[in-house]
């Protein structure tokens, strides 16, 4: 399954059971899922930090909330965002060069996508 909507469908509010009386943890989720939807994960500036601050919701909820509805830690997942991205981009986009992709995806040095791709898929990135 992609990894987006593998979290997406975690995520669904029919899923993802909140209690009525944590209308922050609301909103985390629906911050998590539009980081999803629209890639925001591929900024390279990306990281916890910058999502709390964006959001304004405190790394520490974030972090808890990640790991009680998904198991993943934020840094995790979004390795696993960005490498599925880039497998799909591999597949759909030969025009471009391995180093584009990551790029792309948001991932600026090609030995730590070769790397990171290796190690969750199985195989070296290749056109």
């Amino acid at each position: 399954m992609d990894a987006r909507l593998k979290y997406l469908s975690i995520l669904r509010p029919s899923i993802c059971r909140i209690d009525k009386s944590s209308p922050n943890k609301e909103r985390i989720r629906r911050c998590i899922v539009d980081w999803i939807l629209y890639r925001e994960y591929w900024d390279k500036n990306d990281n916890l930090d910058t999502f709390s601050q964006r959001t304004g919701i405190p790394r520490e909820e974030i972090t808890s909330f990640l790991y009680e509805h998904t198991g993943g830690r934020y840094l995790s997942i979004r390795k696993e965002l960005r490498i599925d991205d880039a497998k799909n981009l591999i597949r759909e986009r030969p025009d471009l060069s391995i180093h584009e992709i990551a790029k792309m995806v948001g991932i600026c040095d090609k030995s730590n996508f070769r790397k990171d791709f290796t190690e969750l898929v199985g195989y070296k990135p290749v056109l």
